[in-house]
């Protein structure tokens, strides 16, 4: 009666209060858990907002509205218009106003996990370097958790070429700003990427047995965090557990490599105990203790 009439007739709003008369009636909808009723209250809030403001004096309930839509499609399972609310947000927010909404950097962080989880490789690289963009300097520890989210997804991809191109990039940040969950699990891909690829991967996993140098300092460390600490300190141990396997298939790939000595003498018994006195024994001597280097670190 009072704003959706008047706007439609050309005419100015009867009250001052309409987008807050809009956000509140959306936000007794979706305490209420009807979902749907709060996205169509929201969706008019934007519209009646637009129409009213022709020249572009946004309500910053209306702006607010935007993110929340993206809550609400996020809610329900519909990634791809949660993304595509969140990134509205931002570009409403940081792009026109030059200044980002408070919301903003949840807001772009969001959008780059769900366009990971939907496949929009493109879509999320191009969210990370807003991301870096908009954030970078205030927020450092995101735009690396962030740089290793898009590498860890092509890492599950098996596409080890982008691995490593993406933490290439972004590794020195990672190990400067990062928790230091993120910082091993980062360089025990990067490794797995070098291994997949036949290149050396020692430096890559001998970073993280490093950085786990002290175990309880290290989980302690991680605890301090947010998030779900026995989650990430599991991610963690995954990674020094990866790495420190990989030590182990080297002190293995040494103890293949002591071949048993082929007997190649006449079939008498005085020749194959010689054999056996004089290059088997010599094999064992070689191969056990490499053996039992091997067994130490697979211990571990």
């Amino acid at each position: 009666t009072y704003c959706k009439k008047p706007v439609e007739a050309k005419q100015k709003p009867q009250s001052e209060k309409c987008d807050k008369v809009a956000y509140n009636s959306a936000r007794a909808y979706q305490a209420a858990r009807l979902i749907a009723k709060a996205i169509q209250m929201r969706e008019g809030l934007i519209k009646f907002d637009a129409e009213a403001c022709p020249k572009g004096c946004k309500s910053e309930l209306a702006r607010k509205a935007i993110y929340e839509i993206g809550g609400n499609y996020q809610a329900i399972a519909v990634y791809d218009r949660a993304a595509d609310f969140f990134e509205r947000y931002v570009e409403q927010t940081c792009g026109k106003l030059k200044k980002c909404g408070e919301e903003a950097d949840k807001a772009l962080s969001d959008a780059v996990v769900l366009r990971l989880g939907l496949g929009q490789d493109d879509k999320a690289i191009e969210g990370a370097d807003k991301f870096n963009r908009y954030f970078g300097a205030r927020k450092p520890d995101q735009v690396a958790q962030i740089a290793f989210a898009i590498a860890a997804h092509y890492g599950e991809k098996k596409d080890w070429g982008n691995v490593a191109k993406r933490l290439g990039g972004a590794m020195r940040q990672i190990d400067s700003k990062a928790t230091l969950d993120v910082r091993v699990q980062a360089h025990a891909l990067m490794g797995r990427a070098l291994k997949e690829s036949k290149k050396n991967a020692g430096n890559e996993y001998g970073a993280v047995v490093k950085l786990w140098a002290d175990p309880s300092k290290a989980v302690a460390e991680i605890e301090k965090g947010e998030g779900d600490k026995q989650r990430r300190v599991g991610r963690a141990l995954e990674a020094v557990g990866e790495s420190l396997f990989y030590f182990a298939e080297q002190k293995k790939a040494k103890v293949d490599a002591v071949k048993f000595p082929a007997f190649q003498g006449p079939a008498t018994k005085d020749e194959v105990l010689k054999h056996i006195n004089v290059k088997v024994k010599d094999w064992i001597g070689k191969k056990k203790p490499l053996i039992d280097e091997a067994t130490k670190e697979y211990k571990k």
